[in-house]
């Protein structure tokens, strides 16, 4: 979560409704993969729309039992066609429309695609799996609970490669809770993850890569299922039949019996690394990991803290860079390397801003840089884009070219004063678009929203930081859900740019007639079939612009983008 301060509003669910809920998911969300065979009769509407929303909600697309929209599928392209997808302010939502390459150029604004020189490859977009998915994906009807996740990660969705899971409780539960509340229980001994199957998050995990897995063996979204490219990724974080998406996974605090205030509420580790208490919060997360795949759920990298420079009212635990440093050589480094060579480690998982200052602290000692893998990074600090920040990730590439780049949280609605769900919010669905265009551009490797699921208030939040979210369910009728702008802006991408694509360079040369003052956000990807994706986004909400991209055989795309619009563009090399 941002660093916005709030008000001490606290929501928990009664135990009996708490109860009702576990029931209502382990019955209908499916307890594991073994049910998805039947997931795809249920998971359809009686009635599907193609570029615009079935039911207009403010806004927002409704989504019910009898009618839903969904992207049209992307088809066998001639040589010279050009699939475009659009969406627009004015009401297009991922609406396909085919074109013809032109002989030359229509306009002096030209975009120059480096085809030949793919540079770091993509594990791709996805979302959170919070308890607050769980509970609001568990309190829709089971009908409603399928369509859900199959917008997300199923063959008529967007396909999401990439999930994050909260290890215990953080701010988007309905109260606060560990694996192992045992004082002095240093061995783990007591450790139990019964708490997420009981909530309904590991079989709703379980259910997102079974409908992921049955979209790639179908041969959806251009994923192979083989390694991604190893110099860019290193040996982790692979795509296989075992791994259906890339899952990483972050803790918001240790044990409360392991930290200064015996609580989850701020306050730090206590002691040093080396210690006992340092050496039981490694074997912690150790054993999360153990637990996690026991259910058939393989995590790829895990994060120690999310956001440590962060000691707030909610699930958190402080870390210095200097301390997150020693940690991780003395303790999780070493045990991670013992128990889990495989799983790769994320450094920082907090703002763009402090990039600099942790890589250089955590890198410079080579004791703890060899068990790095991973660099997360959220947008918050960058007051959602207003701020350009994506100089802290050309510094990191630029200094740590070997370390990955992995955008691992970003949420609309956050601050107070635009606090919660608004309908249909133009503005936050293009500045997703902004900042993931932004992240992959300057070599990130992947987006992940956050936190997956809301209900009407933009929760449930036991600390009451109500967020926007691109799916809403309305849980107090358990019949509809509502899909935002945002939803759309992560699908042009995680429909367009599956896992291994490459990124390809861009260079966009404005002319006379076009001003440098109205500049359009363009990421183009290589993909695995052999297509080109082309991203476009024009935030000006009153300018069309009007481009012309250069082919190297079939001449020229001459295309006018619609004043505040998203636009994939997929064509053959």
């Amino acid at each position: 979560m941002s660093r916005t301060t709030r008000d001490p509003l606290r929501l928990r669910l009664p135990l009996r409704l708490t109860l009702a809920v576990a029931v209502a998911m382990a019955m209908t969300v499916v307890a594991g993969a073994s049910a998805a065979s039947s997931s795809s009769s249920s998971a359809v509407p009686k009635r599907t729309v193609h570029g615009e929303c079935a039911v207009n909600y403010h806004g927002a697309c409704k989504c019910t039992v009898d009618e839903c929209d969904a992207p049209e599928p992307l088809g066998t392209l001639a040589a010279n066609d050009i699939a475009i997808y659009s969406t627009t302010l004015s009401g297009d939502r991922l609406k396909r429309t085919v074109k013809k390459f032109d002989a030359t150029a229509t306009t002096s604004s030209t975009v120059k695609i480096g085809y030949d020189t793919p540079l770091q490859s993509i594990v791709g977009v996805g979302t959170a799996f919070t308890d607050a998915m769980a509970v609001n994906v568990g309190a829709m009807t089971a009908d409603i609970q399928e369509l859900i996740l199959e917008n997300y990660y199923g063959a008529t969705g967007l396909g999401y490669a990439l999930g994050r899971i909260p290890i215990a409780s953080c701010d988007f539960s309905t109260h606060m809770y560990s694996y192992n509340d045992l004082y002095g229980d240093y061995q783990m001994t007591n450790f139990s993850v019964d708490v997420d199957v009981a909530s309904g998050k590991i079989g709703m995990i379980q259910k997102a890569l079974s409908l992921r897995q049955e979209a790639l063996q179908a041969g959806l979204f251009s994923a192979p299922l083989g390694p991604i490219d190893d110099a860019a990724l290193g040996p982790v974080g692979v795509l296989t039949n075992n791994h259906s998406m890339v899952l990483f996974a972050s803790s918001w605090s240790p044990p409360a019996w392991l930290k200064t205030t015996q609580s989850r509420v701020k306050g730090s580790l206590n002691g040093t690394a080396g210690d006992a208490v340092h050496k039981a919060y490694a074997l912690y997360l150790s054993k999360f990991l153990d637990a996690y795949a026991a259910h058939g759920i393989e995590v790829a990298y895990l994060s120690m803290q999310n956001e440590p420079s962060m000691s707030v009212r909610w699930d958190s635990c402080f870390f210095s860079p200097v301390t997150e440093r020693d940690f991780i050589k003395t303790d999780l480094g070493p045990l991670m390397r013992q128990n889990h060579p495989d799983v790769g480690l994320i450094m920082l998982d907090d703002q763009r801003l402090e990039m600099d200052i942790w890589l250089d602290i955590v890198l410079s000692d080579a004791d703890a840089a060899q068990y790095v893998n991973v660099t997360g990074m959220h947008w918050y600090s960058s007051a959602n884009d207003v701020l350009d920040e994506f100089q802290y990730l050309r510094y990191a590439h630029d200094k740590y070219p070997n370390m990955l780049l992995l955008a691992t949280e970003a949420c609309a609605g956050e601050e107070v004063i635009d606090r919660g769900v608004v309908f249909g919010s133009w503005y936050r669905g293009i500045t997703y678009f902004k900042d993931i265009s932004g992240d992959f551009n300057n070599w990130a490797i992947g987006w992940t929203d956050w936190p997956g699921v809301v209900d009407l208030q933009g929760g449930p939040n036991h600390a009451g930081n109500w967020v926007d979210s691109a799916i809403v369910a309305n849980t107090t009728a358990g019949t509809e859900f509502y899909k935002n702008p945002m939803f759309y802006a992560l699908g042009h991408f995680s429909l367009f740019a599956p896992a291994n694509s490459s990124r390809l360079e861009v260079t966009v040369q404005y002319g006379p007639d076009q001003p440098n003052t109205l500049k359009l956000e363009i990421t183009a990807f290589l993909r695995p079939d052999g297509l080109v994706s082309v991203m476009i986004g024009n935030t000006d909400e009153i300018h069309p612009r009007a481009i012309s991209i250069a082919h190297p055989t079939q001449g020229y795309i001459n295309l006018v983008v619609p004043n505040a619009s998203m636009q994939t563009l997929v064509f053959k090399l």
